[in-house]
């Protein structure tokens, strides 16, 4: 299957206009194999309107219709064909063979039929084999990105430091680098991503209220984490330069701490003051699940949003403080 622009043309003369009809829409289609070569490999499309031949250029990994449109001249009642395949094939066939003027001669002669572009595709892959090359339909990319995580630690039962459900979010940065495993690279349907992400995270509890007789207490928590999360991203939309995908996985998370310290006031108890050294424990292995979405632009560009499921930050016997996150960030993908 090849994610392709796929003419809608007609080029029968009953249904023709005045001009040439050369729009076109982007599909995931079966191709069916013609060639395949070391310089180039032809393919065939046929549906209700007509049959089309693609051709994909090995150096550069792009597929491309070979144009045959044809319209109705208003002047003399004639049908007018537009043999734009003729340029796209001399175009390639300059890429790798030399001046051969057999060759160019046959191009600028070349009926649009799969017997004579079938000849062709052999003389620029100076071969005339039919199955010359297999090119696997499995691929892999990096990439490295950067983003801006909102994150949100609620403390949620006794025995904690607070109240039950309060909370505190603070903006942090995050930078991430992983490797894309792309089950087809024509249509990138689905992809297997290994991430690694790196995040500066800070929960800061200032004076908070504790009860009705003036008690406050003070806590300044930061974080820093390192994330391993498998995740599958299916590509639910291609476009033109545009794909448009969601994903979700498993997160597994290491953090270390700074040196914090629970500060407590009570100034209407015998007790004025409470100061404990890293009070609450917070866990230093987590689990969450990231859940994605997002576009990607020219194969390249990618953003996203990125929702974490709540990971157990404090706990005893029971879940005592949750931490969750929201994020935007943009990727660089390496290669196509």
């Amino acid at each position: 299957m090849f994610v392709a622009k796929v003419s809608k043309g007609d080029i029968s003369g009953t249904t023709l206009t005045d001009v040439a009809d050369t729009s076109y829409r982007v599909d995931s289609v079966f191709l069916k194999v013609i060639v395949r070569g070391k310089n180039v490999s032809l393919y065939s499309y046929k549906d209700d309107i007509k049959t089309r031949y693609y051709v994909l250029n090995n150096r550069d990994n792009e597929l491309k219709e070979l144009g045959y449109y044809a319209f109705e001249s208003p002047k003399n009642q004639s049908v007018v064909i537009v043999r734009s395949y003729r340029r796209q094939l001399l175009a390639t066939a300059y890429s790798f063979i030399d001046n051969d003027q057999k060759v160019i001669r046959a191009i600028n002669n070349a009926d649009y039929d799969e017997v004579t572009l079938l000849k062709i595709a052999q003389a620029i892959n100076q071969s005339s084999g039919e199955q010359v090359t297999y090119e696997t339909q499995t691929g892999a990319r990096l990439f490295l990105g950067a983003a801006i995580r909102n994150n949100k630690l609620t403390f949620k039962d006794f025995p904690t430091p607070f109240k039950p459900g309060t909370s505190t979010t603070g903006y942090a940065p995050a930078v991430s680098f992983g490797i894309d495993y792309i089950a087809n690279k024509r249509t990138k349907k689905l992809v297997l991503r290994a991430e690694v992400m790196l995040a500066a995270n800070r929960y800061n509890f200032s004076n908070v209220s504790l009860d009705d007789r003036g008690s406050t207490a003070s806590l300044d928590v930061k974080q820093f984490n390192v994330s391993l999360m498998p995740q599958l991203i299916y590509n639910f939309y291609t476009g033109d330069n545009l794909m448009a995908y969601f994903g979700a996985g498993v997160g597994f998370n290491y953090s270390t701490y700074n040196n914090y310290t629970f500060y407590g006031n009570y100034p209407n108890f015998a007790v004025s003051t409470d100061v404990k050294n890293k009070y609450p424990e917070f866990e230093k292995v987590s689990f969450t699940a990231p859940f994605k979405l997002g576009v990607v632009v020219n194969n390249t560009i990618e953003i996203g949003a990125t929702y974490f499921y709540p990971s157990v930050l404090v706990t005893t016997d029971r879940t005592l403080a949750k931490a969750t996150a929201f994020q935007l960030g943009v990727n660089y993908l390496f290669g196509k």
